[in-house]
C-alpha cells in the first residue's frame, strides 16, 4: 500500500453561535454563517420546526452545546454580502414572501403558495413563519 494512496480524513465542521447576527441565541445565524446560507431562510425553517416540541428541544440543545463565536479562537466565517431571500415586488399575492422564496429556490411560486396554504389549513403551521418573513425580509431592491 502506497502512502500516497492514503488520504487524510477531513476535519469535521464546527458550528458556532453567532452573537453578531443573533436574534435569540445565535444558533440559526451561526449555522447560516458557517454554511454560507441565507440567515433569514434558516430562521424561517427553524420557525416551522419550533411549532413542535421537538423543534424547541433541538434549538435549546443546540444553544447549550454550540460554543459562542467569541469563545472560538478561529475567526468567524464570512457572511454573505447581502441576504438573497427577499420579498418579491412583482410576483406577490399578499406580502411577496412566497414569490421571493420561489425566486430563491427556482421553483414555481404556485407550488410554494399551495404548500403554505396546506400547512395553514392543517394546523396553522405556516402562519407564524409567513408573518415573520413578511415583517423581517426586505423587499427586492430596497
Amino acid at each position: 500500500m502506497n502512502p500516497e494512496d492514503v488520504s487524510t480524513p477531513a476535519s469535521p465542521t464546527r458550528f458556532y453561535r453567532s452573537k453578531r447576527h443573533a436574534l435569540l441565541g445565535g444558533v440559526c445565524s451561526g449555522i447560516a454563517t458557517q454554511k454560507g446560507w441565507s440567515v433569514a431562510l434558516v430562521r424561517l425553517v427553524a420557525l416551522f420546526t419550533l411549532g413542535t416540541g421537538f423543534g424547541i428541544l433541538l434549538y435549546l440543545i443546540l444553544w447549550v452545546l454550540m460554543p459562542s463565536a467569541e469563545e472560538n479562537p478561529a475567526p468567524e466565517p464570512t457572511v454573505l454580502a447581502h441576504d438573497p431571500l427577499t420579498r418579491s415586488k412583482s410576483d406577490r399575492v399578499l406580502g411577496g414572501v412566497c414569490g421571493g422564496l420561489a425566486a430563491l429556490l427556482g421553483w414555481d411560486p404556485v407550488l410554494i403558495r399551495v404548500s403554505f396554504v396546506i400547512l395553514f389549513v392543517s394546523g396553522g403551521l405556516s402562519l407564524i413563519p409567513y408573518v415573520y418573513a413578511w415583517v423581517a425580509l426586505p423587499e427586492k431592491g430596497s
